[in-house]
């Protein structure tokens, strides 16, 4: 004599019932007769033909616990707006308990050696879960509902996922999305559609240095890669056009600047039509050279 939570499935139409029993084999016998269910809907498919399969989901070591499991089956499926397949009527077990009593038993029960894998894994044949897989292909699970996510939310505020910690795990990660961006390149229409978005924004203020940090890094990467950034400026050239600065600012150019020896960059960015941003890292470079 089992004390478990049962299920019972259309195999036409994939609907399902779900129940708990204190004698899970002694339940409905070896050849129930489904046209007897107290469920009318169940009843007339039962009427019209449809066969079903009767199994256990999940066994439990006490008639309260199988209510309690009988309804957190339940909630399961509701959350995860599947009550259209279920052949239940009520959203409740009515012997289940609630409150603090329904706290503790499930704390219990999911602390038990074992059960929770059970659990997850939700006991179900190999035929079972084929047909569960073949109806459900290609369809997408519905949105989470608002009040769930406000939940997840507030409990993860503030809070830092434990595998950032992992530095290497962190730096394996980096490198699986770059390679997986890799060579991707976005369609003109996005391209278009961003810049538009961005017209008329500026960039907020950088907190606690970190503005000045990135200042020296693209300084430093300037003075150390020439040839990059010249591969760089290049192909900015080559989609802006005229508008771009270093288009503007020609090679010839900026040989005679810097052979005149001349330091008023205001004046100097005013006559070639660039900021002076620009003027000063094309120098730096072409003195490194």
């Amino acid at each position: 004599m089992t004390c478990a939570v049962y299920q019972i499935v259309n195999e036409r139409t994939l609907k399902f019932y779900i129940g708990s029993a204190k004698n899970y084999e002694g339940r409905y016998g070896l050849n129930p007769d489904w046209t007897k269910h107290h469920t009318l809907e169940l009843r007339q498919d039962a009427l019209s033909g449809d066969e079903f399969i009767y199994c256990k989901i999940q066994e439990c070591s006490s008639r309260k616990e199988a209510y309690c499991m009988e309804q957190w089956w339940l909630d399961f499926y509701i959350t995860n707006k599947m009550w259209d397949k279920l052949y239940n009527k009520d959203k409740f077990v009515d012997r289940a308990p609630s409150g603090p009593e329904f706290s503790e038993l499930m704390k219990k029960v999911m602390a038990s050696p074992g059960v929770r894998e059970k659990h997850l894994k939700a006991q179900r044949s190999p035929e079972t879960r084929a047909r569960k897989s073949a109806a459900h292909k290609g369809k997408k699970r519905g949105p989470t509902p608002q009040f769930i996510r406000a939940k997840q939310s507030a409990k993860l505020k503030g809070k830092r996922p434990k595998w950032m910690d992992d530095e290497e795990r962190v730096r394996q990660a980096g490198q699986k999305i770059s390679a997986k961006l890799a060579g991707r390149k976005q369609t003109e229409e996005f391209c278009l559609a961003q810049s538009a978005r961005m017209i008329g924004k500026k960039r907020g203020k950088y907190k606690d240095g970190s503005g000045k940090n990135i200042s020296k890094a693209l300084k430093k990467f300037y003075v150390e890669h020439p040839e990059r950034c010249q591969k760089i400026s290049e192909e900015a050239s080559a989609r802006t056009g005229d508008k771009n600065s270093n288009c503007k600012l020609k090679e010839q150019d900026i040989i005679d600047i810097a052979n005149s020896e001349r330091t008023d960059y205001v004046q100097l960015a005013a006559e070639y039509d660039v900021n002076i941003r620009t003027l000063k890292r094309r120098l730096k470079i072409y003195l490194k050279k």
